[in-house]
């Protein structure tokens, strides 16, 4: 893959990482961010200290978004940077910070990780608000099936004419109903393979074994089943969804 060249601002602030290793500063070398150079109306100062507390050795980054001079910015909380880097999902697209912002919103509410959450829309629509399958009517962020939108209140088609943080609402409403059915307590904490399993099969959620290779459900989707034993277990799921994790800059740049 080849790196972005590193022209932007950061949180307001200029970094050159090879540089600040050497204790000096170069301007024209700045992280990954927010804000690129041409749009600003004058060069930002350059606060050490800032720097400093900007990472951790978890491969987090933490945005402030408090300050006065980026009070419209939308807070995204604390940066996953590990994961997929997915194009054309950044600011100006329909998702960018606000998509973000939602999807750890709506993990909240549901009481499961954020990052699961995109890994699960990266593995079913590649976070693509507005596609369908074409053998099917199944669309949007965790392909939506005809019924399952009529459910919903909506339609397939209509779900697919809706921005990508609008359809957002009927993610939630979907996987909050379908948590209730599964069984799973509103309290409930969901891990990678509960999320992934009230989303393919709610009424089997609590299995360890979802479905098998003599059953349509299984037909219809053996690529779930990693090791090929005939089987699409709870813990597959799971792995899919934790080897689709997206990284947040997806959505910041």
């Amino acid at each position: 893959m080849t790196p972005i060249l590193p022209c932007y601002m950061y949180n307001n602030i200029g970094i050159n990482f090879a540089s600040a290793l050497m204790s000096t500063f170069n301007p024209l070398f700045c992280f990954t961010g927010i804000t690129p150079y041409q749009f600003l109306s004058s060069m930002p100062q350059f606060n050490p200290s800032l720097f400093m507390n900007h990472s951790n050795s978890s491969g987090n980054a933490t945005v402030n978004n408090s300050s006065a001079n980026n009070s419209s910015s939308i807070d995204v909380g604390t940066i996953n940077t590990k994961g997929i880097l997915v194009k054309g999902k950044g600011k100006g697209t329909g998702y960018g910070p606000e998509f973000l912002a939602k999807v750890k919103k709506i993990a909240q509410n549901v009481n499961c990780d954020y990052r699961d959450l995109l890994g699960l829309m990266y593995s079913e629509s590649r976070i693509d608000s507005k596609i369908k399958c074409p053998k099917g009517s199944a669309s949007g962020l965790i392909q939506f099936t005809s019924d399952t939108a009529k459910g919903l209140g909506t339609t397939t088609a209509a779900l697919r004419a809706m921005t990508p943080i609008q359809q957002l609402d009927y993610v939630e409403k979907f996987l909050l109903k379908n948590k209730k059915y599964a069984g799973v307590s509103s309290s409930g904490r969901l891990s990678a393979g509960d999320l992934y399993a009230i989303v393919f099969l709610p009424g089997r959620a609590k299995r360890d074994v979802l479905t098998t290779s003599t059953e349509s459900y299984y037909k219809w989707n053996p690529g779930l089943d990693l090791n090929k034993d005939g089987k699409i277990t709870k813990a597959e799921l799971a792995s899919r969804v934790k080897s689709k994790h997206v990284s947040d800059n997806s959505f910041l740049a």
